[in-house]
């Protein structure tokens, strides 16, 4: 990680409680924040998740005075 990259973790469901449909949703909070796509890693306790198989990725980039953009995550 470079001076230019946050490092961003959630950390969801420790307890292993089924979920259906879940949706995260990060909307960024100032201009000039990306999503680098190709480093977002979904991670279980038994598997890492697989985008297109195990979940959808929408993002949304940021236009500088209109929209701070940010991206949803399904499963």
């Amino acid at each position: 990680m470079n001076k230019k990259e946050i490092g961003w973790r959630v950390l969801l469901n420790q307890n292993s409680y089924l979920m259906e449909n879940l949706v995260v949703t990060d909307t960024f909070t100032g201009d000039g924040l990306t999503l680098l796509e190709d480093t977002l890693i979904i991670k279980g306790k038994e598997k890492t998740y697989l985008l297109g198989t195990d979940y959808v990725l929408v993002y949304t980039a940021p236009v500088p005075g209109v929209s701070s953009g940010g991206f949803v995550i399904s499963f």
